[in-house]
């Protein structure tokens, strides 16, 4: 003889689509959070590099000149030599966004503001 066969109402398998839903959709949240994250690290990543350039750059050669698209001549000779505090910022954004792309579900400080 074998066991009864329990049937499955309406009701318990709307529940159990409501809660694979569920577990997907804060699946596809965290994707969607370590994947910005991500970006952010490539972003400050270039910006990084950028400001080291402007430093080497800026301390060795005491600034350059240069034609822009539009045809007019920059100079960078009288402006003062970058520091390394910008440099040194996003180097710190790298590694806070590296951490929020391994841990997305944990809550990520603001950025507070870009130093001059």
């Amino acid at each position: 003889m074998s066991p009864p066969r329990r049937q499955l109402t309406l009701r318990q398998l709307m529940i159990a689509v409501g809660i694979v839903a569920a577990l997907l959709g804060v699946g596809l949240e965290i994707k969607r959070r370590s994947d910005y994250a991500l970006r952010r690290v490539d972003w400050h990543s270039s910006r990084a590099l950028d400001e080291r350039f402007k430093f080497l750059v800026g301390s060795l050669v005491g600034g350059f000149d240069w034609i822009n698209i539009k045809g007019e001549f920059v100079s960078t000779r009288d402006r003062p030599v970058p520091t390394e505090e910008k440099n040194h910022w996003h180097l710190l954004m790298i590694e806070k966004y590296k951490r929020a792309a391994h841990f997305p579900w944990l809550p990520v400080a603001t950025d507070g503001l870009e130093p001059e």
